[in-house]
Order: C-alpha cells, then sequence, then structure tokens
C-alpha cells in the first residue's frame, strides 16, 4: 500500500521538476557564464590539470564550452526554488502518509497493536536454551540472555563497520580510476572537451557494478548476523535487521555522491601548493633548479643522449639546449656525482656547444627538456605517474558531476532492479520445478502452489523504495529529473511485483502490524537530512550564492563573472603564465570576496535549514495524524464499547439474582415490570417508557394489562435471560410472567 501511495505523491513531484529542467533548457543559451566561456578562444589559457611532466598541457577556456552549458541545465535558480520545494513536499508526504496509515490500522483492527502479543519467532523457539514465563502474559515461552545478545550485537556492529571500510576503499579506488582515464584523454585533442565527461560517467558505472555487488554481499551477511543475535520476536527481528542493511547501503549508495558534492575539488590549493592523493606536490624543486644546482635524484637510464638526438625528437635548437646544460664535462659530473652510471663518451665531443653565459632559456625549452627528462626516467612506476595528478572539478563546477553520477547510479540501479524482477523469478520457478519433479498430469491446485518459488517478504520492496527516497530528496538540487524517473520507474515496478505476488510465488503469511515500524522513521530521518543535504548544496556546490554576490556588488547581468572567478597562477611556478577556478591573488592568498562569500554561504544555510524546518514543524502541526472523520469514528466505538462493558455488568448482576428473589418478583408482579422495563431501556436506548409502579398495577387494571404487554414485547425483542439453575424445558422469563398474570 505505501508503494501506490508513494507513487502517487510522485506526480507533483516529477510534474514541477520538469518543469525546472525545461527551465534551463529554455535559458541556457541566454546564460551568461556559458556566453563568456564560449566566446573565450584564446583569452584563458588554463594551467594543466595534471602535471607537465606527464603530458597533461596548457588548454584553452573555450574547450569546454558544451560542458558549461550543460552544466546550466542542473545549476540555475530554478533548481534553488525546487529544492525548497522538495523538502516541504518530503514532509507534507509523510503526514498524509501518516493519515493513511492510521486509517488502514482502523480498517484492519489494528489499531493499538502491542509487540507482547506477538508470539516468539520459530527461528528462535527452536534455537532458544532457556524456557522463561513471560511477565506480561504468564505464559513459559523459550527465552536467550540479554548479556549474551548484546555481545553478539556488538561483534555485528564492528563487521558493519568493516564492511563500511570496504566501500571507502572501493570509492577511493573509483577515484583513481577516474584519474586514470581522465589523463591520456585529455592528452589528446579531439577527446579534451569530453574528457572529464567520459571519466565521470564511466566511473560511476563502476562504481554502480561495485556498489550492487556489495549490496548482494552484505544482505545475506547482516540476515545472518540479525539471525545469530537471537531476537525473540518478528518485529524485533525486522528492525534490526532493516537498520542493519539501511545503514550500510546508505554508505554504499550515497558515499560516492556526498564524496562529489561536499568534498571533491575543496581542498586541492593552487598551482605551487597543490594537495595531491598520494602526497604533497613540492614544486620548489623543479627540473631548471634540478639543472643548475646539479641535484640530480631520478635516475637516467644509459642512453646515447646527444645534441642531435635530443633536438629531432623535440625541436630544440642545439645552442639554445646546451646554453641551459653548459659543458660536457659539468653534465658528465653532475650526473656521476649522484652515482649514476652516465660515461662521457655517450656525448658527441665534436657537437657540443660551450656557452658559459647562463641566462635564462625560454620556457618551450625548459618544457621540452622535462618532457625528455621523465621519459628517459626509468622508474615508471604508478605512484611516480599519479603523484602529480590532482581531483578537480571540471570547468563547468561539481554540480553537473553530481548530477552525473546520480543520473548513472540511480537510474541503473532501476533498471538493474527491473531486470532482476523478470528473470530471476522465472529462473527460481524454472528450478523449483525441476528440482521437486512433479506429475504433469491431474495435478491438484495445492500441488500446483507447491511448484511456486517461496516469497521472500516486502523488505526489498521497502529498502528499494528508501533508497529511491533518498535519491530523490537529498540531492534534487542536482538532479531535479529525479523524480520523474522514479515515477516511471515505480509505474513498470508496481505491474511487476503485481505478476509476482500474484503469479509467480506462494502466497505470503499475514502477519498484524499497525504501521510500517522503523521504515518510517528512516524516512523522518532523510527526509530532515534533504533539507540540510539541499542546504549546503546550495550554497556549496552550486554558483547560485556566488554570482548572486558578484551582481549584488558588481553587475547585475553577470559580465565579467568568469573572469572574475579565475585566478592567476603565481609567478614562477609554472612555466607558462595560466589561470586556475578560484578567488585567490597572484600570491595564492583568498582574496576578500571569498570571506564575504563563505559569511554569505554560512548564513544561507543557517537561515535555509531555520526557515524550512520551521515551516515543516507548522505542517506537521496543521495537518492532523489522523482524520477528523476518523476520530470521530474512534471516539464513537469507545463509547460504544464503554456503554456495552456497563451494560454487560448490570445484565450479570440482574441474571445472577437468587431464585427465591425472582419467584417473589413474579408473585408481586411490580418487581417484574420494573425489570423489563430496565431491560428494555438497556436495548433500546431508554426509549421504552418508564417504569410502572406497583401502585398503579393494583388501582388500574387497565395500565396493568398495558403495561404487562408492553413489557413482554420488550423482552421478547431484545433478550432472553440466561439462568444457570433453569430445568430442561423451562419457558423464558417474558413467557414465564406472561402465565403468571393471566392466571
Amino acid at each position: 500500500m505505501l508503494h501506490g501511495f508513494y507513487t502517487g505523491w510522485l506526480l507533483p513531484a516529477a510534474i514541477v521538476g520538469l518543469l525546472v529542467f525545461l527551465y534551463g533548457v529554455f535559458t541556457m543559451h541566454s546564460n551568461q557564464l556559458a556566453i563568456e566561456v564560449c566566446d573565450s578562444r584564446g583569452q584563458f589559457k588554463m594551467c594543466p590539470l595534471c602535471d607537465e611532466t606527464i603530458g597533461c598541457n596548457y588548454w584553452d577556456l573555450s574547450d569546454v564550452c558544451g560542458y558549461a552549458r550543460v552544466a546550466y541545465l542542473f545549476d540555475h535558480p530554478g533548481t534553488v526554488f525546487y529544492a525548497v520545494f522538495v523538502s516541504f513536499w518530503a514532509v507534507t508526504f509523510l503526514e498524509y502518509w501518516k493519515r493513511k496509515s492510521a486509517s488502514l490500522a482502523h480498517h484492519w483492527d489494528c489499531m493499538g497493536f502491542q509487540e507482547e502479543e506477538e508470539r516468539p519467532r520459530p527461528e528462535f523457539a527452536a534455537k532458544a536454551p532457556f524456557l522463561e514465563r513471560n511477565p506480561v502474559t504468564g505464559v513459559r515461552e523459550p527465552s536467550f540472555p540479554s548479556s549474551l545478545r548484546h555481545k553478539r550485537v556488538a561483534a555485528g556492529i564492528g563487521i558493519i563497520f568493516l564492511m563500511m571500510s570496504l566501500v571507502i576503499i572501493f570509492i577511493v579506488a573509483v577515484i583513481i580510476y577516474r584519474v586514470l582515464v581522465s589523463i591520456p584523454l585529455f592528452q589528446h585533442s579531439t577527446f579534451r572537451a569530453q574528457a572529464q565527461a567520459i571519466a565521470n560517467v564511466t566511473g560511476a558505472v563502476v562504481n554502480l557494478c561495485l556498489i550492487m555487488a556489495m549490496s548482494r554481499v552484505y544482505e545475506k551477511l547482516a540476515y545472518r548476523l540479525t539471525t545469530w543475535e537471537m531476537h525473540r520476536t518478528q518485529t524485533e527481528f525486522d528492525d534490526n535487521l532493516t537498520f542493519k542493511v539501511f545503514i550500510f547501503q546508505f554508505v554504499n549508495f550515497y558515499s560516492s555522491i556526498f564524496y562529489i558534492a561536499f568534498f571533491k575539488g575543496r581542498f586541492v590549493g593552487y598551482p605551487g601548493n597543490y594537495t595531491l592523493i598520494l602526497r604533497l606536490r613540492n614544486e620548489d624543486r623543479n627540473f631548471l633548479t634540478l639543472m643548475k644546482k646539479y641535484e640530480i635524484n631520478q635516475e637516467v637510464d644509459e642512453k646515447k643522449i646527444t645534441k642531435t638526438k635530443i633536438a629531432r625528437q623535440h625541436s630544440i635548437p642545439k645552442s639554445t639546449l646546451f646554453t641551459i646544460l653548459k659543458t660536457r664535462e659539468e653534465i658528465v659530473n653532475a650526473v656521476q656525482k649522484e652515482g649514476y652510471n652516465l660515461k662521457a663518451k655517450n656525448f658527441k665531443a665534436s657537437a657540443i656547444n660551450v656557452n658559459q653565459s647562463a641566462h635564462p632559456a625560454p620556457a618551450p625549452v625548459i618544457s621540452s627538456f622535462r618532457k625528455w627528462y621523465m621519459l628517459m626516467n626509468k622508474r615508471k612506476d604508478v605512484d611516480e605517474e599519479m603523484r602529480k595528478k590532482k581531483e578537480l572539478c571540471s570547468a563547468g563546477g561539481c554540480l553537473i558531476e553530481l548530477a552525473q553520477q546520480l543520473a548513472v547510479i540511480m537510474i541503473g540501479k532501476q533498471i538493474i532492479n527491473n531486470a532482476q524482477e523478470i528473470l530471476v523469478p522465472k529462473l527460481k520457478a524454472w528450478w523449483h520445478k525441476k528440482r521437486v519433479k512433479l506429475s504433469k498430469k491431474h495435478k491438484t491446485r495445492w500441488e500446483e502452489d507447491y511448484q511456486l518459488i517461496d516469497n521472500e517478504g516486502l523488505f526489498q520492496e521497502y529498502l528499494e523504495m528508501v533508497l529511491q527516497f533518498g535519491f530523490i530528496t537529498i540531492f534534487v538540487a542536482a538532479f531535479p529529473l529525479a523524480p520523474l524517473f522514479a515515477l516511471l520507474n515505480n509505474w513498470v515496478e508496481i505491474r511487476l511485483d503485481a505478476q509476482k505476488f500474484v503469479c509467480e510465488t506462494r502466497r505470503i503469511v499475514a502477519e498484524r502490524a499497525e504501521n510500517i515500524g522503523i521504515w518510517f522513521k528512516i524516512l523522518d530521518m532523510l527526509a530532515h537530512l534533504a533539507v540540510i543535504s539541499n542546504g549546503f548544496l546550495i550554497a556549496f556546490t552550486s554558483e547560485f550564492l556566488p554570482k548572486l554576490l558578484y551582481q549584488y556588488e558588481y553587475d547585475w547581468d553577470l559580465v565579467g563573472y568568469v573572469n572574475f572567478t579565475l585566478a592567476y597562477a603565481p609567478p614562477g611556478k609554472m612555466i607558462e603564465e595560466c589561470r586556475y577556478r578560484g578567488l585567490r591573488d597572484r600570491a595564492g592568498n583568498h582574496t576578500p570576496f571569498f570571506w564575504r562569500l563563505l559569511a554569505v554561504r554560512l548564513a544561507f544555510v543557517i537561515v535555509f535549514e531555520h526557515v524550512v524546518f520551521g515551516i515543516c514543524r507548522l505542517i506537521d502541526v496543521l495537518v492532523p495524524d489522523i482524520p477528523e472523520s476518523l476520530e470521530l469514528k474512534i471516539k464513537r466505538e469507545r463509547y460504544l464499547a464503554k456503554q456495552a462493558l456497563q451494560d454487560s455488568d448490570t445484565i450479570m448482576k440482574v441474571a445472577s439474582r437468587k431464585d427465591d428473589d425472582y419467584e417473589d418478583s413474579i408473585a408481586n408482579g411490580g418487581m417484574v415490570l420494573d425489570l423489563t422495563a430496565e431491560l428494555g431501556s438497556l436495548v433500546h436506548d431508554s426509549t421504552v417508557p418508564p417504569p410502572i409502579c406497583l401502585a398503579d398495577i393494583k388501582n388500574n387494571t387497565s395500565t396493568e394489562s398495558q403495561a404487562t404487554n408492553q413489557t413482554e414485547a420488550s423482552v421478547n425483542t431484545a433478550v432472553t435471560i440466561p439462568r444457570p439453575d433453569r430445568q430442561k424445558g423451562s419457558r423464558p422469563l417474558s413467557e414465564h410472567a406472561t402465565s403468571k398474570e393471566g392466571s
């Protein structure tokens, strides 16, 4: 029921998300930032995304024109509105689900259902070593020592942390994969514009494969751990299993997305002071200083290193090259000083141009010689290749990469799950039929049902829905189309689930429950986390606040914004002057605008969260958890139950009177009328006339006859009082009273 209710609520979120995305499509070509990027051909020379010595070159900002346009689709003012809208939508959805859950619980008579009423699980009863009296029911039941269970729970928590650490290791592996893929792609001008996108998408696919594999492994492990912990009731077992699986799946599915959203590209430093993946880059030991001071710290392969060969490979003027290297003897002495085997005979003496002048060499010469030197390097291990690569965001910002990661993981997961919904039940049914080998002739209904596969319950359905709810709420600021894809998936999945539960699996055993248990607490936690996440996404990941502050302080039309956000590399740190994304001066220090922007970002997060949480709390107060009509029904039922209890006590007191009092009342007549009038008032809601006193009966025969007939009709219509000492064949009270009066 929750799945269908949730799918219905996805419709307004999907429609609004589609409108927000279309707004980005229609205004994309008027985006000032993309216009400046695309029109800046030759204007902004960007610093290499990796070190020059491993092949990365300077590049022009206009190379990523298309990427900047696409990034605007997911980073425009409409996404801010949509993040606020989805925060309110999530809270309102949960409030109305509480109302729906209360209606369902009342309809199926499960309101007030307590866990103490549950029986012990069969698996628990079979393995429990002791029998103890239940303090609530007073019945002896299987039991398991709480101290031993707590030790097992603690051991299970340790295993959970171990598995989550493994997930973090896989995330680091995916980061390294993206780095390794982006380097060769960026070296070719053909793929340079798409290098980052290709690396991100393929990395997301690899991450998805690891996620799905780890999900299956951990779900089986979590089930075994929860069984080992020996929980008494099915509710306790389900809650603990749900908690374990969700915590792991939360880290498994969302950790890579959180990394891109809040950490990637934020701690890399700047040219000359980069913070790297594996170690700190040391820009002070550049190759020009190495040549001047003879601080050779790399192995040089034993080859013929002639001036002519170098010039032929890298188009270096002969005289200029050896202006830097000076004489043959100085080169040989410098290399031999460090203990490397490089003999003077490898240089042709006739080719040496001795030039004692040590004027600075042109930058292209230094760059070419550095490339040659790396080619001559004998050690080519992964560490040397990776040590100077930085995990940076693309020119379009991190939000477009977040959208790519989210789309691949969310949509890919849906495709894989739907394929499993179709194929796995059929394969299991085929294998089950092959294993049981029942005769195909004259099979009874129960034999055909036995050939169906076991029903695995609704745990996977709840887990899939909760993870999807997290995707469309926590990171919706980066991907407004997420609710639309979720809606389309759920329409298909509802039909697949109907086919599976009705036609392909055995009927599930019904279990009483007042609500969905711990799943609602998880949904509520995700809704609150979504408010915090979207606030930080808007403030720190998107370009909304930097643009807004620039409009306020400089130009409302954002003219010059691109140039304003590109800093110059510090002098002497790069071979050529280049730009990089950052709010820094030429010395590498943060500009005053950066600190003002940081204050605005922090203020925005605080205001955003307080306003949204305040309105959500107001929605919680204004929308009652139980519908008013249902609340009236519940009050009416409680009133009737209370009245029935009082009436039952009164009737039992009347029925338990002694026989002699009963016979005396029959003889006197008046007491019978009082009794029957009392019973009539109980049954007919006090609609009968008031009881007639004894004096009226004696003085007025007609009144006596009328009262007798009225009382007889009331008793015959209402009840027949059971008498414990009534003899076989005796008549009811009304008949007995009538015969007495008639005589």
